[in-house]
């Protein structure tokens, strides 16, 4: 394998990581975005209760 064969090979293999850690981020920002949403439906059902036993 020449340099620039062995250059090139190197540089797919760290888009393909890089590619891999976007999709990973990814996939946690849509966790984190989902965690959000339910606390903030739990806030609501809280604030519910309290009213109901107000």
């Amino acid at each position: 394998m020449d340099e620039m064969t062995y250059v090139a090979s190197i540089t797919e293999q760290s888009a393909a990581s890089v590619e891999e850690v976007l999709a990973s981020t990814e996939e946690q920002n849509r966790r984190v975005g989902e965690i959000v949403e339910s606390i903030g439906e739990l806030t609501e059902l809280i604030s519910n209760l309290k009213a109901l036993t107000s």
